[in-house]
């Protein structure tokens, strides 16, 4: 039976790892996935080490210190943890043998068909790693390890699946069954997704920094030794290529869940330009952008050849200004018009309606929502124009008040 059924939407508000610690059946969960310490930890260990005020930050290790890395699946709870892989890595090196990627697939389990959460987690250390994750984690991190962790379930509420007819072919679209089979219980029910695909990057980041200047881009991503003039490596889990359509319903339909890891060095550079990219999109998320704009976004900058790439956007950019210029233009002509001389007023309804269905044509097909803003404001426009060609009133002494 899922804990989440009928569950109402604002749960959705909250982090994934918070939804899972207030609804799910289980004891609370610690977040492993910025060093917090599991339970029966070290009391005396500093679980929020802050930099400190004066003084230059360095790099804990130097670069191209050897260190062996292991990777753990945690289904849950520490203790429940089992390993993916192990093997050394040289900090710093960009050499051929640095870059690997391989799949694993992980056995469902009861945790995870129950919404339980689940994270993948690395650790780093110079002396070979021995033990089970929740022996390797019962110490604060330090010289002698440190470790990052992945959620790798996010929830979010199901949709209903909508039967699209294709108007020029008369033929109906089929659902997709998986997805389907995940999302056809009761409405506003949350489901778990699978991320099938994990980047771990460690960032070729030595540098010395005066406190002064740190970049924004690098500080939500610095964790400090205990003396606050150290920071930890820069492990950094790239997100930015994982699509929505890429996530993976879960259900009893499944036998176990596919999930490829690639490991690859990261310069300096191109972490800059992946933290600016994703801040731009979480800047168009909240203006009002879908996931599905987002994913659009991301897709053309795949698919698309980088010179064809330039010409699209030039191009977009202009239509952008020759909208507003012509709005601007037919606002100002309007404004200033004094008679209808050589006008049809039946025109303008006409083309009122007409714009309206073109805009309902394009709601319904889930177009971009810059689209629909620049439709929506030349609908707006057009009846503005009709209050100029015809004299509008409201009588609210009459049953319809026009």
């Amino acid at each position: 039976m899922n804990p989440f059924r009928n569950t109402p939407p604002e749960v959705l508000e909250q982090e994934n790892e918070n939804f899972d610690e207030e609804h799910h059946s289980d004891p609370v969960q610690p977040d492993l996935t910025k060093g917090t310490q599991v339970p029966n930890a070290n009391p005396n260990a500093d679980k929020s080490t802050k930099p400190v005020k004066s003084g230059n930050f360095k790099n804990l290790y130097q670069q191209g210190t050897e260190m062996y890395m292991k990777m753990f699946f945690v289904d849950g709870h520490p203790e429940h943890s089992s390993v993916i892989h192990d093997r050394k890595i040289v900090l710093g090196s960009f050499a051929d043998d640095q870059y690997e990627t391989f799949t694993k697939n992980i056995s469902l389990t009861h945790n995870l068909l129950n919404n339980g959460s689940a994270l993948f987690c690395t650790v780093f250390s110079q002396n070979p790693i021995k033990g089970s994750f929740a022996s390797v984690v019962s110490e604060p991190d330090g010289k002698n390890h440190f470790h990052e962790c992945l959620p790798l379930v996010v929830y979010k509420l199901q949709k209903k699946f909508i039967e699209k007819q294709n108007l020029i072919t008369g033929e109906y679209e089929k659902p997709d069954l998986s997805v389907q089979a995940a999302t056809e219980s009761a409405d506003l029910e949350i489901i778990s997704f699978w991320k099938p695909n994990v980047t771990l990057s460690l960032v070729d980041e030595f540098k010395v920094y005066n406190p002064n200047q740190l970049p924004p881009q690098l500080k939500q991503h610095f964790r400090f030794y205990k003396d606050g003039r150290s920071y930890f490596p820069i492990t950094y889990y790239n997100e930015f290529w994982l699509l929505s359509e890429n996530l993976m319903p879960i259900n009893d339909t499944l036998d176990s869940l596919p999930l490829t890891i690639s490991l690859e060095p990261l310069s300096e550079m191109k972490f800059l330009l992946y933290e600016q990219f994703s801040q731009s999109m979480e800047m168009q998320r909240s203006f009002g952008s879908s996931d599905k704009d987002i994913d659009d976004v991301k897709m053309m900058l795949i698919e698309t050849n980088p010179i064809l790439l330039g010409v699209t956007i030039v191009v977009t950019l202009l239509h952008t200004v020759f909208d507003v210029l012509a709005f601007k233009n037919d606002i100002s002509y309007w404004k200033n018009k004094k008679s209808m001389v050589g006008m049809s007023v039946r025109s303008i309804f006409m083309n009122t309606f007409s714009q309206i269905i073109v805009f309902l044509y394009l709601l319904d097909n889930d177009t971009s929502f810059m689209i629909l803003i620049s439709v929506g404001v030349g609908i707006f426009i057009e009846f503005w124009k009709i209050t100029k060609a015809v004299n509008v009133k409201f009588d609210n002494s009459k049953a319809i008040p026009w």
